[in-house]
């Protein structure tokens, strides 16, 4: 999750660096990150249609987009050749394991609503209650510069519950890609406000009581994450 993470903030910055000076190697740039992407889970194909998306309403027209994302994406297909060239020469189960897997997961049965409730409720709770908090209290004051990571958690939200099907998926490890742009989202919020003295206070004070309770928590061996 931290790896794919990683790669999907790569990509982005490669491809709004490119969208802010327009420089056409940074498309080359993103296209060796989507194949990071890639090469680290196939579900990092998911950058892909955050990006599109968020060009697509810039430019509002899809000619544009078409153009700007084919460069992309050979790029990306290019690099993830490497994994089943090398998996043929050294160990042909690794890629062909991958496939099943892959498909086991996109043919899955049809959604439960119910226990995919319990899981999204799982997720909101791991997420943490502060990054949360900041997160509902930053939507009314949306604004353009919000846009990116918005599409982000909006495309990220729709792709795991309407297309990666699986209902026993672990959403709050899945969805850990959605702790950067509510980050984003929670910094443009943060930077509007007049923080006192005692708003450090008080966060210094959380911080130190959830620092020590999860301590508490991991000295049985058992990992809190």
């Amino acid at each position: 999750g931290s790896f794919l993470m990683l790669f999907y903030l790569l990509t982005a910055f490669f491809f709004l660096r490119e969208e802010e000076r327009g420089i056409s190697r940074y498309h080359v740039l993103t296209g060796i990150g989507l194949g990071l992407c890639l090469l680290t889970k196939y579900s990092g194909i998911f950058i892909l249609p955050i990006l599109a998306v968020y060009h697509l309403v810039s430019k509002k027209s899809i000619l544009p987009t078409i153009k700007t994302f084919v460069p992309i994406t050979i790029v990306g297909l290019l690099m993830l050749a490497l994994y089943p060239l090398l998996s043929m020469i050294f160990y042909p189960p690794f890629f062909t394991g991958s496939l099943s897997h892959l498909t086991e997961i996109v043919s899955s049965q049809n959604l439960d609503i119910m226990l995919l409730s319990v899981q999204y409720l799982l997720f909101l709770v791991l997420f943490g209650p502060f990054l949360l908090a900041i997160m509902i209290n930053s939507v009314p004051r949306l604004g353009k510069k919000d846009l990116f990571p918005l599409i982000w958690i909006i495309v990220i939200v729709f792709l795991y519950t309407f297309v990666n099907r699986d209902n026993f998926r672990p959403l709050e490890r899945y969805f850990s890609i959605l702790i950067a742009p509510v980050a984003m989202i929670s910094g443009n919020y943060l930077s509007n406000l007049n923080i006192k003295r005692r708003h450090i206070l008080i966060f210094s004070l959380v911080f130190a009581a959830f620092t020590a309770l999860f301590l508490f928590l991991n000295l049985g061996g058992d990992y809190m994450p």
